[in-house]
């Protein structure tokens, strides 16, 4: 079992995040640039109000992920849409990064020093985020990839892990599994999240062009009831996916749920993951 949270802890942790996010102007003055200073502003909103909402994020090694800077780089990079297509295209052959798409915020999960040993593993992050916050459901996105970097991360020397995301190697050409259950989690957070503190509405998601996904995200939400989720994205310990995939399997009655779920979401098969969930 992971320790309780308590609301005072992560009203704290959010105060804490708050104090510090004036240091990314103050150290990197492109930081202020007019077309940059309000996404910095924006992610800084959305850390706080996400470390407030769910104090589970205190579990995570990446709990203060945010104020990681290697060298001399922040940990969160605002970029014009151009130049962060530019950028994931140069880091795609030699970081751990989400794939290649159309969505204005990224994350990069990669080892900082590629020759480090398991005896003294070290796993960085970084936030990329466009510019162009008129991109559609641009909140949602930003929080959704927040909540990714705040995911448990760690190296074992063979696979890199963020959450329920394990990659077979450091590179992005690794094998990887858990990323679609991963994002599919995180935006299950999201339906709780978004309708309290933007002006996102589910009803906005659903109407969305990913209308049908959200849909699925909706009905998978309600099957998570006693399935520890958080302490699988958040937590820690050698049992803690074991046990998330047993009470997973329990909730759907489907033997290697998990597996299946990926699977499913990783192919955009909706039929099959309405199937699955029993909508």
């Amino acid at each position: 079992m992971m320790p309780r949270i308590t609301q005072a802890q992560a009203d704290a942790a959010a105060a804490a995040a708050a104090r510090f996010w004036p240091e990314f102007s103050r150290r990197w003055p492109w930081t202020r640039a007019p077309a940059l200073a309000p996404i910095y502003q924006l992610a800084g909103e959305q850390t706080v109000s996400l470390l407030r909402a769910f104090p589970a994020l205190q579990w995570s090694n990446q709990a203060r992920w945010y104020r990681r800077v290697v060298r001399d780089t922040p940990a969160i990079i605002a970029l014009t849409p151009e130049a962060l297509r530019a950028e994931l295209s140069a880091l795609a052959s030699n970081v751990a990064a989400q794939p290649l798409d159309i969505r204005a915020v990224h994350t990069l999960v990669y080892l900082p020093d590629t020759d480090e040993t398991a005896a003294a593993p070290s796993v960085a992050k970084t936030l990329l985020a466009s510019s162009a916050q008129d991109t559609p459901l641009y909140i949602a996105q930003l929080a959704h990839e927040i909540l990714n970097c705040f995911c448990q991360t760690d190296w074992d020397g063979q696979t890199l892990r963020s959450g329920l995301r394990r990659t077979s190697g450091a590179l992005v050409d690794g094998e990887t599994h858990g990323a679609a259950l991963n994002d599919l989690l995180l935006d299950a957070m999201l339906l709780q999240y978004l309708p309290a503190a933007t002006a996102i509405s589910i009803h906005d998601l659903i109407e969305s062009a990913q209308g049908p996904y959200w849909r699925i995200v909706q009905t998978l939400a309600a099957r998570l009831r006693g399935v520890p989720a958080l302490a699988a994205l958040f937590g820690s310990g050698a049992d803690t996916l074991a046990r998330f995939e047993n009470s997973l399997g329990t909730a759907l009655d489907t033997p290697a749920a998990a597996i299946r779920l990926d699977s499913l979401t990783a192919a955009h098969d909706w039929t099959g993951l309405r199937s699955l969930l029993g909508d």
